[in-house]
């Protein structure tokens, strides 16, 4: 008997107190940084300046993609006039040049990575202490990130999205 009010003492117990156990998880919160990255006064001034270097570097490829393309022309035009030989040789400088060009743009491309990663650092700086600020203020346990299949959906309550933009926006 004694057995039976034990047994029936915890089995209450647990159902008294399981919901307070099962609450006591951890305090997440989801942010799109992408998001806050693209739309901030920060964000936006980053890719501006990205923007003008892109612009300046595109100009001078658009000048030597010209450039081959009027050789490339100047050889059709000329073909019935050249020897084989000649035609051969127009045609390995032609190839040559082609393959610098292409060379060139991949460069362009990883500079062009390497410098957003470099205009974007003071951003996260700003963000991330911000974020811990955020976390401070709501005692979060952790901050995920959207996008890129990180988080697929989340409840709206999560989201901090917005409260980081507008921190970052007043932020100096």
């Amino acid at each position: 008997m004694f057995r039976n009010i034990l047994i029936s003492i915890c089995l209450f117990s647990l159902v008294l107190f399981a919901p307070v156990a099962m609450a006591a998880g951890p305090v997440i919160a989801v942010i799109d940084v992408e998001r806050v990255v693209a739309t901030s006064k920060p964000g936006q001034a980053m890719q501006k300046k990205l923007k003008k270097i892109l612009e300046k570097k595109q100009k001078t490829l658009n000048k030597r993609q010209e450039e081959f393309a009027a050789k490339q022309e100047q050889l059709t035009r000329q073909a019935n006039v050249m020897s084989q030989e000649q035609k051969r040789k127009v045609a390995e400088q032609l190839q040559q040049e082609y393959m610098a060009l292409q060379e060139d743009f991949m460069k362009q491309q990883q500079e062009l990575a390497k410098m957003e990663l470099e205009l974007l650092q003071p951003v996260f700086k700003k963000l991330e202490a911000i974020l811990a600020q955020i976390a401070e203020k709501r005692s979060l346990d952790m901050i995920l990130g959207k996008g890129q299949q990180g988080v697929l959906w989340s409840k709206p309550d999560y989201d901090i999205t917005d409260e980081a933009l507008k921190a970052l926006n007043a932020a100096k």
